[in-house]
């Protein structure tokens, strides 16, 4: 079987796994947002540890933030979840449209950021690796979802 082919057949697992991915991001910083201070190290040549001596209420502030990113992340990855698992199918096209601008942007978003800091480590090559496998499998079965029927309900070119 053509690698093409396992990719078509197996695609909504493809598509699990990597809107999950961002919601397990997203849990991953509520519950421990110091998991995002490699960025602020090597972004402002400071010692996370350091700076949360030296300015405790700052550091408190920007820990909130990196909380409330991790919450933007859990929610767009359950939405895209549900996506997937209740309206994907070739019937609703604008499902896949919704799935791809969705996830997407919110992939985009912290990818920007890591390049933008100059943090990539272990998290970040995931994150884009789960990136490039969504976008693929997203090329690879775009016809079946945006292919139209015809008069008798076939998808044309059957």
């Amino acid at each position: 079987m053509k690698p093409q082919t396992i990719l078509i057949k197996y695609h909504k697992v493809v598509l699990y796994l990597t809107t999950l991915g961002l919601a397990t991001y997203g849990i991953m910083a509520i519950i421990n947002p110091e998991v995002l201070a490699a960025g602020f190290n090597t972004f402002t040549k400071q010692n996370w540890q350091q700076f949360q001596l030296d300015s405790h209420i700052v550091a408190a502030y920007v820990t909130l933030l990196w909380r409330l990113i991790g919450v933007f992340n859990l929610m767009a990855g359950l939405t895209l979840t549900l996506v997937v698992w209740r309206w994907l199918r070739p019937s609703h096209r604008w499902a896949w449209t919704t799935l791809l601008l969705g996830t997407i942007v919110a992939y985009l978003g912290p990818m920007i950021t890591d390049l933008t800091v100059r943090s990539i480590e272990v998290f970040e090559v995931i994150e884009f690796l789960l990136f490039g496998l969504f976008v693929t499998t997203m090329l690879f079965v775009r016809e079946e979802y945006l292919t139209l029927p015809d008069a008798r309900g076939q998808k044309s070119g059957a």
